[in-house]
């Protein structure tokens, strides 16, 4: 089975406007991939591939509406329908506009969510850590799967401590080092070698411990 993951950005609309934004210095334009663009593009992969993967990014993805992804999903059955292609779909969001409307749409849809969220440092770079966790414990509560993203942004950002603040609410993660784009060009920029040290302070921490959760990458 031949499969192909595309990272699709939406929109390049946000609600927030984090300090390290590769968006920033450009714009936040609320412009929406077009419905006639996003069928056209899945007609062409289900040419070459059996399996794609579909990855809503933004901007912030959940900013285009719920009615624009469920005229998306139709998009997906009609394609799904005439090539016999499998769509899946996942979807990366600061989760401050998750509502239970857009949870019962994730469960119908088997979309898998992924939360962008600093851990201990969010509201550092990123504020509205209430209102993130608040919209995690409802992903929890009706029972749908999902991992946060958390960014690192500088030398103080203490990867072993987040890792038992993200054990401590259950979640799976992974760490992504900063993008020196956008506005993050004008950060003090993160050390490569204090990065990989505090990396590997963390595997020989975290391969250890059997009461851990996972995080995808080192």
């Amino acid at each position: 089975m031949k499969k192909v993951e595309v990272i699709l950005k939406v929109t390049e609309a946000c609600n927030l406007r984090c300090k390290y934004c590769y968006n920033g210095i450009d714009s936040y334009t609320k412009g929406v991939l077009s419905i006639e663009r996003f069928e056209k593009l899945l007609k062409v992969l289900s040419t070459g591939y059996d399996l794609i993967h579909i990855i809503w990014h933004g901007g912030e993805p959940l900013y285009a509406g719920i009615d624009y992804f469920r005229e998306a999903m139709d998009v997906e059955k009609k394609v799904n329908f005439n090539q016999s292609v499998v769509i899946e779909n996942s979807i990366q969001t600061n989760g401050t506009l998750i509502t239970n409307e857009w949870i019962n749409f994730f469960k119908e849809h088997n979309i898998r969510v992924g939360i962008s969220f600093d851990g201990i440092d969010n509201d550092k770079y990123r504020q509205h850590s209430k209102k993130v966790l608040k919209a995690m414990k409802m992903l929890e509560t009706a029972g749908l799967r999902f991992a946060c993203n958390a960014v690192v942004a500088d030398d103080e950002y203490n990867l072993i401590e987040n890792y038992h603040y993200f054990k401590s609410l259950g979640v799976p993660f992974d760490f992504s080092k900063v993008l020196p784009e956008g506005v993050a060009k004008d950060m003090k920029s993160l050390s490569a070698t204090t990065y990989a040290e505090g990396l590997i302070k963390l595997f020989d921490e975290w391969i250890y411990d059997t009461n851990g959760v996972s995080i995808r990458t080192f």
